[in-house]
């Protein structure tokens, strides 16, 4: 028993170590309305400017200054919306039942409500009255009663082959379709008189009723659900050239910083009105060796707002950028701005109480969590938004300065598992002479 506690405790002292607020730069407290089950806040430019470009060095701590999980992503704008969800089904049965009439037996695999089924069928140019009964307690009861659905014909795309079902829970499903009623094709009693030339009449009565049946493959139970979709949101900065020259070649070499940033496509803005040139993108891939990234056909019209051009970066990044531009014996454009755009960044948390963000350590590398299977059990909840409040700079904080806990570094750890093994000998020690 005294090992098992002695065990706990240098667990329990391990989670104390780790990270604290008082390792970074800046810390920044998070606000949101509500209590949603969770929620997300969007890395903003004093944040990207301020921690490391891979964004390893953000970390959320609680009120008691514990580590919060996150989740790092691209930022996204969302929306929710009502789509609909095939269920698993199976068609048991079709069997007719009369003229022109069918009765299919349906049955649904899943325990998700059906919102409503949807015939597959090859027939064109119908109508028919459908009726729909579910089996609930080993009786049969009318959940649909006259729906339509149609076809117009081979000349005309309308066409409904859908039937709503009200709000129920059912497993078995009887569905049946009535006679064709297409352009009053159906059980129809037509009668004609006739007069003849000796005073008579005689009455006529033609009763048309057509062997034709709705061809069904299948009946496909549907219901609706919530989903949330989201459309990643880039951001784009312009930045002020480092330098442009003129090159032997012709060519206006146009350099620009970096930036801490990620970075995803380049472009420019110039100060002319019309032009048409092709932009060459390169990145130093070492000493004096620069190495082609890819291209662009930039077009310019006079008079129109210049359009938003930009090249788009493969998977290799450089440190050092620069754009050729050939002047194809025209004047040399003057280059104003390079536009620089990336991914924007949140992060995704499960809020529990008061939260702030810390970052600026170049020294901390990216934490592991494993928050990834919660967050995705949630996506389809629209997130709570959260905001920072003003950052508040650490006076402490000095580059490379990380505030020791027990256990927080090597050794103390090696010494903590050495006095753990000691005492898991000890007490197995104790136990092997009782025995004897």
């Amino acid at each position: 028993m005294r090992t098992v506690c002695s065990l706990f405790c240098v667990l329990g002292l391990m989670a104390w170590g780790g990270d604290d607020p008082g390792d970074f730069k800046f810390s920044r407290e998070l606000s949101w309305a509500g209590t949603p089950a969770w929620a997300l806040v969007q890395v903003d430019g004093h944040v990207a400017v301020h921690t490391r470009r891979d964004l390893g060095d953000l970390r959320l701590f609680n009120q008691d200054g514990l580590i919060v999980p996150y989740l790092l992503q691209q930022a996204a704008k969302r929306s929710q919306r009502r789509i609909r969800e095939p269920l698993q089904s199976r068609l048991a049965d079709i069997e007719r039942v009369g003229e022109g009439r069918l009765q299919i037996g349906v049955e649904a695999k899943g325990k998700v409500p059906a919102s409503g089924l949807e015939f597959a069928t090859s027939s064109r140019g119908f109508k028919h009255a459908v009726d729909v009964d579910v089996l609930v307690q080993g009786q049969w009861q009318r959940l649909v009663t006259g729906a339509t659905i149609y076809d117009r014909g081979k000349l005309s795309q309308h066409r409904e082959v859908t039937v709503m079902l009200p709000a129920h829970a059912a497993v078995d499903y009887r569905i049946t379709v009535g006679p064709d009623q297409h352009q009053g094709v159906g059980p129809v009693r037509t009668v004609t008189q006739t007069a003849h030339d000796d005073g008579r009449s005689s009455v006529t009565e033609i009763r048309a009723v057509p062997d034709k049946v709705l061809q069904v493959s299948a009946i496909q139970l549907f219901s609706f659900v919530k989903r949330v979709e989201a459309k990643a949101i880039y951001d784009t900065w312009p930045v002020t050239p480092s330098g442009s020259e003129q090159t032997d070649r012709n060519e206006t070499m146009v350099a620009f910083p970096r930036g801490p940033r990620e970075l995803t496509s380049i472009g420019l803005t110039v100060g002319e009105q019309a032009w048409a040139r092709t932009v060459i993108l390169e990145g130093q891939a070492g000493e004096g060796m620069w190495q082609r990234l890819g291209s662009a056909r930039f077009v310019a019209v006079s008079g129109a707002e210049q359009g938003d051009h930009m090249i788009h970066l493969g998977a290799d990044r450089h440190e050092q950028y620069r754009l050729r531009i050939p002047n194809n014996d025209e004047a040399p454009l003057t280059v104003r701005t390079v536009l620089l755009r990336g991914p924007r960044y949140e992060l995704a948390f499960i809020p529990t109480g008061p939260v702030s963000l810390s970052y600026g350590n170049p020294t901390k590398g990216h934490p592991q969590y494993a928050v990834g299977d919660v967050l995705d059990r949630l996506k389809d909840q629209l997130p709570g938004v959260a905001e920072f409040a003003k950052p508040v700079p650490n006076a402490n904080y000095a580059p490379g300065n990380v505030t020791k806990k027990w256990l927080s570094d090597r050794a103390m750890l090696g010494i903590a598992l050495v006095f753990m093994v000691l005492a898991l000998g000890a007490a197995l020690a104790r136990g092997a002479k009782q025995v004897q």
